[in-house]
């Protein structure tokens, strides 16, 4: 039998519960060689909230593309919420394998579809995770909305020319210079492409194209956050 393995985590659960995306290929792939199955290998979607709708998931899309062009016949994941934590999505994918007659299997839980008290089951464990990343998410969001009333960070990654310290942004002496010869190069320039090619050239400094724009777009830089004016130090 031809078997795929589906692995997802999104970055906040790998940093609470050190859930692993290497961890979750091995066991798939030890479990397709332990019971003699053509291991096609995995589609993992690292980083990938569970709340995200499967049409946000690219390995899951390109897993569906290989059922319906009927390279597989059986799916597995170490966990159901591996696989989905939403009951409509779910619903929505279960309908595609059931017209190419794929199945799946979690390798960790024991779940079964043929009955009616093992989709009554389903149904119950999809509902409870779902419930829990509702909850989990709600929790973020109250964190956060508090440490944005205070003008604190959200997030964990700082804009070039600051760092977090504290529970603060603070100007990072190693690259508070860079960054303010960027907005110089910007009015000389008029150009977004050209200042990333002249940081590059000038501090070796490397970033995206989109990143430079959203430095360019961040009130930070003048001492706002999060619409609280004299929240940091401008640069």
């Amino acid at each position: 039998m031809r078997v795929a393995g589906y692995a997802r985590v999104s970055t906040q659960e790998q940093k609470l519960h050190g859930v692993s995306i290497a961890a979750q290929e091995q066991a798939l792939a030890d479990w397709a060689a332990e019971h003699g199955h053509e291991y096609v290998g995995c589609y993992n979607d690292a980083g990938i909230s569970a709340r995200s709708r499967y049409t946000k998931r690219p390995e899951l899309l390109r897993l569906l593309q290989d059922v319906q062009a009927h390279r597989v016949e059986l799916i597995i994941f170490t966990k159901l919420d591996r696989w989905f934590r939403n009951v409509g999505d779910y619903y929505e994918i279960q309908r595609v394998l059931d017209d190419c007659g794929v199945a799946w299997k979690a390798i960790w839980e024991d779940y079964e579809t043929e009955t009616a008290s093992g989709r009554l089951k389903v149904n119950i464990m999809l509902s409870v995770a779902q419930d829990e990343a509702d909850r989990a998410s709600e929790r973020v969001k109250f964190i956060n909305d508090g440490k944005r009333a205070k003008g604190q960070p959200a997030g964990s990654k700082a804009p070039l020319g600051y760092i977090i310290k504290d529970r603060q942004y603070q100007i990072d002496n190693d690259t508070a210079n860079a960054a303010r010869d960027m907005f110089t190069a910007y009015i000389r320039l008029q150009s977004v492409l050209g200042v990333k090619k002249y940081m590059l050239e000038t501090w070796k400094i490397d970033r995206a194209y989109t990143k430079y724009v959203n430095y360019f777009r961040n009130r930070l830089y003048i001492g706002e956050v999060y619409g609280i004016e004299n929240a940091c130090p401008a640069l």
